[in-house]
C-alpha cells in the first residue's frame, strides 16, 4: 500500500519541495475534484476513466458509448448523442462532380437513345420516343473496387429530367466484372433500380436478386442522392436515400472486388424518358 501525504507546505519562490503547498484533491484554482470514483487497484489514486466526461465544475460523469461513434453535443449538463461514422457520411455528404472526365465513360444507346452532355457538373440520358430504347453510360472494371467491401462506399446523384415516369426502367448498378450489358436483374451487382417511378434497393448474385422498395417515387424534377455503404465485408449492405436508411441486405450478395459502374434507362412505351447523373463518387482500394 503506498502512502501519500495530503498536503505539502511551501511558500514561492519554489526552490524546495518545502515551498511548495499542494492539495492533491483540488485542482490548481483551489477548486475540489469531485466523483473521481473509486480506484480500480489500490496501487492507484482516485482518478478519472476512459470513457469520463469532465464537466465545466471539475466534477467527472460516467458515459458510455458503443464502438465506431463519434459524439455530438447537446448543450450543458446534457449527455450528447451518439453518431455513427457512417452514417454521418450519408447525413452531411457534400460532393462535386465533374463530367469533363466523361472520357473514361463509354455511351450505350439504342433505338431513339441518346446521351447528352451539355453541362460540366451534369449528364443526361433520354430514351427518345421509340419503345424499348436504352441510354447509358458505363466504365471499364477498376480492379479495386467492390460495393460489399466496407472500405468502397458509392454515392449516386441523380435527377429526373423533367418527364413522367411511367413505362420507364433506369437502373444504377455497380456490376461484377463479365456481366453482360444492359444488365439483367438477376447479373452479379449491388445498386438502385427505378421501375415506373418506383425506386428500389437491389442486389443479386447471378442468380437471385434481392430487392426492397423505399416508398419513394422519382416523380418530375425529384433529386435522389443515393449512397451505399457496406457495413461487413460481402455479409451487409445498407442503402441510403436523401440521407435515411432505406434497406439493410443480407442475402444474394455479389463477390469481393473487381466491378464496374452501369447508369442507363429504358422505355417501354413510345414515350421519351429521361435522367440527369448530378454526381457518381466511388473509393476503390
Amino acid at each position: 500500500m503506498i502512502k501519500t501525504s495530503k498536503t505539502i507546505k511551501v511558500s514561492p519562490p519554489f526552490s524546495s519541495l518545502e515551498q511548495l503547498d499542494i492539495d492533491i484533491d483540488k485542482d490548481w484554482a483551489g477548486k475540489r475534484i469531485e466523483n473521481l470514483g473509486a480506484p480500480t487497484a489500490d496501487t492507484h489514486a482516485p482518478r478519472a476513466r476512459a470513457g469520463d466526461i469532465l464537466s465545466g465544475r471539475f466534477g467527472v460523469s460516467r458515459l458510455e458509448w458503443g464502438a465506431d461513434k463519434l459524439l455530438k453535443g447537446a448543450g450543458d449538463g446534457v449527455t450528447p448523442t451518439e453518431e455513427n461514422f457512417r452514417e454521418l457520411l450519408v447525413q452531411h455528404a457534400a460532393y462535386m462532380g465533374d463530367w469533363r472526365t466523361k472520357d473514361k465513360w463509354t455511351d450505350y444507346v439504342s433505338g431513339s437513345g441518346s446521351v447528352i452532355w451539355d453541362s460540366i457538373a451534369q449528364l443526361r440520358l433520354r430514351t427518345g420516343t421509340t419503345s424499348g430504347s436504352h441510354a447509358a453510360v458505363y466504365i471499364g472494371t477498376i480492379a479495386g473496387l467492390s460495393p460489399t467491401h466496407t472500405s468502397c462506399p458509392i454515392f449516386l446523384f441523380v435527377q429526373n429530367d423533367g418527364l413522367a415516369v411511367a413505362n420507364s426502367e433506369f437502373r444504377l448498378y455497380i456490376m461484377h466484372s463479365g456481366e453482360a450489358t444492359p444488365p439483367a436483374d438477376t447479373s452479379k451487382h449491388v445498386g438502385w433500380k427505378i421501375i415506373n417511378g418506383l425506386l428500389y434497393a437491389t442486389n443479386a448474385d447471378g442468380t437471385t436478386e434481392t430487392a426492397t422498395s423505399t416508398g419513394i417515387t422519382l416523380e418530375t424534377w425529384t433529386v435522389l442522392k443515393l449512397f451505399i455503404i457496406p457495413t461487413i465485408d460481402n455479409a451487409e449492405v445498407k442503402f441510403y436515400v436523401n440521407g435515411e436508411l432505406k434497406a439493410t441486405h443480407t442475402t444474394n450478395l455479389p463477390p469481393l472486388w473487381n466491378y464496374f459502374i452501369w447508369l442507363g434507362i429504358k422505355n417501354t412505351a413510345a414515350e421519351d424518358k429521361g435522367l440527369r447523373l448530378k454526381t457518381v463518387n466511388f473509393t476503390a482500394i
